[in-house]
């Protein structure tokens, strides 16, 4: 699905950046080893991503690259 939105490498940067800043936040960030060779980013079911938690979590701005 993304593929057909963002067609730069550079959005998808930006736009894993921000959800992975909103769930580290938010929901769960884990790593398969203290290397970061795999990160997991959880996002939780019960807290929607308003502006407001966007903005509190830091991702606005990258959003604004997108």
């Amino acid at each position: 699905m993304l593929n057909k939105i963002f067609d730069d490498e550079e959005q998808y940067r930006v736009m894993y950046e921000m959800m992975t800043k909103f769930s580290f936040r938010y929901g769960s960030v884990v790593s398969t080893s203290d290397k970061l060779e795999g990160v997991m980013a959880i996002t939780p079911h019960d807290k929607q991503m308003s502006l407001w938690r966007i903005i509190r979590s830091g991702a606005f701005f990258l959003s604004l690259n997108l």
